[in-house]
């Protein structure tokens, strides 16, 4: 008999030390299930943020359409004449030359 409660102490503490480990891990998760509210409560905050800023947007978007004139002509503007004419020059309008020092020769 005696060997029979000696046994059954052992298999209670072992049981007792698997239930504190139950009760360890659902601290754990107590600790993880709080930090994941709040990581819900900040990622909330910042989508009310960006719709806030996203129809900022629009409406800003909106009342500019309504004071920017469109880009409708009468007339089609011409085209810039881009021909370069070759052009060489005829007189020659400040011609200085300049030896050592700082006094220039006119």
């Amino acid at each position: 008999m005696e060997g029979m409660e000696e046994w059954l102490m052992v298999v209670i503490e072992a049981l007792v030390a698997k239930v504190d480990g139950v009760d360890t891990i659902g601290k754990q998760l107590a600790q993880i299930n709080l930090q994941l509210e709040s990581q819900g409560k900040r990622l909330d905050m910042w989508i009310n943020m960006l719709r806030i800023y996203y129809m900022n947007w629009l409406l800003l978007g909106r009342t500019f359409k309504q004071h920017i004139p469109s880009p409708v002509f009468s007339s089609l503007p011409t085209p810039l004449e881009l021909d370069v004419v070759e052009l060489e020059p005829t007189d020659i309008l400040d011609h200085r030359m300049v030896k050592k020092g700082n006094s220039a020769i006119v």
